[in-house]
């Protein structure tokens, strides 16, 4: 049918019948063509579109492929404002794994420090505003920095280095493997506002870089402090001791004289038995601390015994 529409047309737009059009092959004494004209086929239909299922299949692939910019820095960060807050230490690991996994997935070899905030701002990342973007931007620079200084990242070649290339070095690749991105992300769920307001700069910095064992310590040092200070107690007495000298039920300085003896006792094996157990990890030989919620216990514990000392 479509053979014989096709021959139709054409002899009313060239003014030939069918038997003008066939005659050089009669005339050659060849068989004439079924088909004068070629039926079209689907190719020919993409051909005249650019191709458009072609296209919507590559978009669909391209929408799918996972953004590890969104799908890591969010689930670290899930406002800008937790990125703005957090130390540029935990941004850099962020950064890292996400360079890495970007890298990595066969169709982005390199990027460059400047794309990193325009896929933050894609669809399903933060909310674009003039402000995030420029926040995006300060932070993201301040912890490429840190790791081109680091040697964590590097050139791909010298004229894709020129351009702003980036790739990671062996040496990124290895920390990458190395960091504990479960606890990365836990931390961030914990804001210094929910420990006592007495945990020191020390002891907060220390666990913000997965060095639990030094902030319990520092967290504990600084209730020694305050135990020492608010019981006039010598700088010779510290630890243990210091606790049973300060919590005595009998003669303690900061002893509850209201509670009854059997209480005062249990205060003071409280307190002694938490610098006994938990104050020092290292001192201990203990194992390091690497579960961040088992620093994050023993953190609160010393808030808890901070708020006993202070209502002493």
């Amino acid at each position: 049918m479509y053979s014989l529409l096709s021959r139709q047309f054409a002899s009313r737009r060239l003014g030939s019948s069918t038997a003008q059009l066939t005659a050089p092959y009669a005339a050659r004494k060849l068989p004439a063509p079924d088909r004068l004209f070629r039926e079209p086929c689907p190719r020919d239909y993409c051909r005249a579109s650019k191709q458009p299922d072609t296209i919507a299949r590559s978009t669909e692939v391209r929408l799918r492929m996972p953004n590890p910019f969104i799908s890591v820095i969010l689930a670290h960060y899930p406002s800008i404002e937790q990125l703005r807050a957090t130390t540029e230490l935990e941004i850099e690991r962020a950064l890292l794994r996400c360079i890495v996994e970007y890298c990595a997935d066969g169709m982005h070899p390199m990027i460059t420090r400047d794309a990193i905030p325009t896929l933050l701002l894609e669809a399903g990342g933060y909310a674009y505003s003039i402000q995030t973007k420029s926040d995006l931007e300060r932070v993201i620079a301040r912890a490429w920095k840190g790791l081109e200084d680091g040697g964590l990242i590097e050139e791909p070649d010298s004229y894709n280095g020129k351009n702003g290339y980036r790739v990671p070095s062996a040496k990124g690749k290895s920390a990458h493997a190395a960091t504990d991105y479960t606890g990365v992300r836990m931390r961030t769920r914990f804001t210094r506002e929910m420990f006592h307001p007495s945990l020191p700069d020390a002891a907060w910095n220390a666990f913000s870089v997965c060095d639990y064992d030094t902030a319990i310590f520092e967290a504990f040092k600084s209730l020694e402090v305050a135990v020492r200070n608010k019981g006039s107690l010598a700088s010779t007495d510290f630890g243990a001791a210091l606790m049973k000298k300060a919590f005595d039920p009998d003669n303690g300085p900061l002893r509850d004289v209201a509670a009854p003896r059997s209480r005062r006792v249990a205060r003071r094996d409280l307190f002694t038995g938490a610098f006994g157990e938990i104050r020092n990890p290292k001192g201990h030989n203990d194992p390091t601390i690497t579960d961040t919620l088992i620093a994050v216990e023993e953190l609160m514990t010393a808030g808890v015994l901070r708020r006993i000392v202070d209502n002493a």
